[in-house]
């Protein structure tokens, strides 16, 4: 939290991103929630105060759709030409072109509700994490939940971290229990913890590792 935006150039050379507008610069100057990249090399910046996009050496607001133009933006996922975006109000999709393209069934991801991370799901759905569990949506239908049970999810709700695999099967960090893992045929799930050897708490994110299994990024700055 805190310290702005810096990119790195191809000679390790950090400098701080700045805009010509002081409130953009207010903005990107704290807390910095997300990133996410284009084919072009463009940015979308995820902030405690709405979305920003960096064009080159351009750096500019971008008001989100409906009252809340400046809401938290909590999480951002790439998916073709088009970017998601979890806010504390919504849901929404962005498309390279500028314009907004939200399904209606993204209504319900906001407030208590809100996006963390997303999949697809191999078979033009989605796998959708929250800050109230894990959620299913099967093409165009209703979101399902998925780990609503207190037996699945621990004390906690939250889910910040899924991850799915080329084969299907899917790595989801369940709060205070560990690391979940659901094969991609839903016959067998599996939950890793202590006694396999983690940590344990909360996990931030996850990203494959070049020999197998995965990385787990912990809120308490560990890395397993």
């Amino acid at each position: 939290y805190g310290g702005g935006l810096y990119p790195t150039g191809a000679q390790d050379n950090v400098r701080r991103m700045r805009a010509s507008e002081p409130e953009v610069n207010a903005v990107v100057d704290r807390a910095i929630m997300a990133l996410s990249f284009d084919d072009r090399g463009d940015v979308l910046v995820g902030t405690l105060q709405g979305l920003v996009r960096c064009v080159g050496r351009r750096v500019q607001r971008l008001a989100l759709p409906g009252k809340t133009p400046w809401a938290p933006v909590v999480s951002l996922w790439r998916e073709g030409t088009a970017t998601w975006i979890g806010t504390s109000q919504g849901l929404y999709r962005l498309n390279d072109d500028g314009l907004w393209s939200t399904p209606a069934w993204s209504a319900e991801f906001k407030g208590k509700q809100t996006v963390t991370a997303m999949a697809d799901d191999g078979d033009g759905g989605y796998w959708i994490a929250t800050t109230n569990g894990l959620w299913r949506v099967r093409g165009g239908n209703a979101p399902t939940a998925v780990t609503h049970e207190t037996h699945a999810l621990g004390l906690n709700s939250q889910v910040q971290a899924l991850l799915r695999q080329d084969d299907g099967a899917l790595w989801v960090a369940l709060p205070s229990r560990g690391l979940g893992y659901l094969r991609s045929d839903w016959r067998r799930t599996a939950v890793l913890d202590e006694g396999h050897g983690l940590r344990g708490g909360l996990y931030r994110g996850i990203a494959p590792a070049a020999r197998g299994g995965v990385w787990l990024a912990g809120s308490a700055g560990s890395i397993e």
